[in-house]
């Protein structure tokens, strides 16, 4: 599946069953918004699990969601070339959790 190298998603939901998800590089949700993913998800990567981005967004309303379980130690990595911004109102939610970005 491709989305647009620039994704802002209000008021829809975007759902990851599985599989390789090509393009989005700038993700920004908000205002009912939400990206959720499961654990065979990739996103520009060779790895289950695994989302390559430039930068992610979660403003007010918005949500990123991975729904991965605590009994499989199942794990979201994010890797960011610039940055992760989630100001007031807007959630990420994971079991676990592993950001890592660049260093300027």
């Amino acid at each position: 599946m491709n989305l647009p190298y620039e994704t802002y998603l209000k008021h829809s939901i975007v759902t990851l069953y599985g599989g390789l998800l090509r393009g989005l590089k700038v993700l920004n949700v908000s205002l009912g918004g939400e990206f959720i993913v499961y654990p065979p998800t990739k996103l520009d990567s060779d790895t289950p699990s695994v989302l390559n981005l430039n930068s992610i967004t979660v403003l007010d309303g918005g949500t990123l969601l991975y729904q991965g379980t605590v009994d499989d130690w199942d794990t979201l990595y994010i890797n960011l070339e610039a940055g992760l911004l989630v100001t007031g109102g807007g959630t990420v939610t994971a079991n676990r959790l592993n950001v890592n970005g660049k260093t300027f």
